[in-house]
């Protein structure tokens, strides 16, 4: 018997969620669009930072936490609620105090607009590149490995390890004694920064996907770690073979030639714009998926709204007002009906906010005759808000006797 019960009561939740769906479809008007549209927006904004910084482990959690809890509220699962509700909020206190740098440069992104969050900064002039490229071409023919790391616009500070401080000047000399085998740091990386090779023996996290990289060396693996969460660039020489890789986004591109390498370097140096630097083709042209994913996002929590906070429907009785009643007309109150009985549905807030001694039937009187007529009481004639709906109306029609006013009689003087 108590089963039965639980089970009837699930299906009655079904059934109003289905309910709310259909009333929220169906009440569909340029409001809500201009709301989702604004939501929209929103989110869109926040996808692409995400992007940028790559901080998809942020997003991740945020929506997972915002899922489980609108189910758990829909669905009235009272354990999962009380558990999530405080885990919620300290999740996202932990979250704000790890992503602080990728939350504070969204605040500054956002008031600022500026553009350069989509391009790399110039990492090295033209001269240095001639140095780099003079020295991965002799390594690569000598067979020396090493790892040279250009960092972007993100730190990497706080994700690599060991090595030493330098802040030398790059030339081929330098690169190549740091990478001789008989150097201490000859088996970690290079930080290049600002024309310096700022670090060496720098050790990088290893890429998370280790089947990929069965065939390559660790210096290939740690290329792509350092590369999979940050925007760095980094180029890789096999000391096996002798090959040179560049690893973006975790991604390898083999170098085949100095002429491609020099190609490659000139996205370093500024010298060939990325295609993301015109902030507003990249805003509004560009990213066609994040676009969908944000109007996806933005109408599910709308629909997710309408049912978490339920459709209602509540009578109000709601007078009769003529409007442009000719002035020879009156209408005798003693027999006429002179108000009706409304049910409005709508969303449970908007349904409370409504005060009932505003709403009226306006009637247009203008040709109406002494007599008794018979007017039909349709939804229009109602003065409700777009985003309520009539539900009924109770009698459909009134009989309204009207008659001819008597005529005024003249005082004596």
């Amino acid at each position: 018997m108590f089963t039965d019960y639980i089970f009837s009561s699930q299906l009655a939740s079904v059934s109003n969620i289905f309910t709310n769906i259909a009333f929220a479809l169906d009440s569909f008007t340029m409001r809500e669009a201009t709301d989702i549209l604004i939501v929209s927006l929103i989110i869109y904004v926040v996808l692409l930072f995400v992007k940028q910084t790559r901080s998809y482990f942020l997003v991740g959690i945020s929506l997972l936490l915002v899922s489980v809890s609108l189910f758990s509220q829909n669905l009235n699962l009272s354990l999962t609620r009380s558990i999530l509700q405080p885990l919620s909020t300290l999740t996202f206190i932990i979250i704000a105090i790890v992503f602080q740098r990728e939350i504070r440069k969204f605040f500054k992104w956002i008031l600022t607009g500026q553009k350069d969050l989509f391009s790399r900064t110039k990492n090295i002039s033209k001269g240095v590149a001639g140095e780099l490229s003079d020295a991965i071409m002799y390594m690569s023919e000598h067979k020396i490995g090493a790892i040279f790391v250009f960092p972007g616009k993100q730190e990497i500070d706080d994700i690599i390890e060991g090595g030493q401080m330098l802040d030398g000047k790059i030339t081929k000399e330098l690169l190549l004694s740091i990478f001789d085998k008989n150097s201490a740091g000859h088996d970690g990386a290079v930080i290049i920064e600002n024309d310096l090779v700022k670090m060496f023996g720098v050790h990088l996290p290893l890429a998370r996907d280790f089947s990929s990289f069965r065939k390559v060396g660790t210096r290939h693996r740690a290329s792509a770690g350092i590369t999979e969460d940050t925007d760095a660039v980094a180029i890789a020489i096999s000391e096996e073979r002798g090959t040179i890789s560049i690893y973006e986004i975790g991604k390898s591109t083999s170098i085949g030639s100095e002429a491609v390498l020099r190609e490659s370097l000139k996205k370093l140096t500024g010298e060939t714009e990325s295609k993301h630097t015109n902030f507003w083709q990249y805003f509004f042209v560009q990213n066609f998926w994040p676009k969908v994913l944000s109007v996806v996002i933005a109408s599910v929590l709308w629909l997710t709204l309408y049912i978490q906070t339920g459709v209602i429907k509540k009578e109000f009785s709601v007078p009769l007002s003529f409007q442009l009643l000719p002035s020879t007309l009156e209408i005798d109150n003693q027999t006429s009906k002179r108000q009706v009985d409304v049910i409005l549905q709508g969303k449970s807030r908007d349904i409370n906010l409504i005060d009932g001694t505003k709403l009226e039937v306006r009637i247009d009187a203008r040709d109406f005759k002494a007599g008794n007529v018979r007017i039909p009481v349709t939804n229009d004639m109602l003065n409700v808000p777009s985003f309520i709906t009539v539900s009924d109306v109770e009698p459909e029609s009134i009989s309204v006797i009207f008659r001819e006013k008597p005529a005024e009689t003249e005082v004596a003087q």
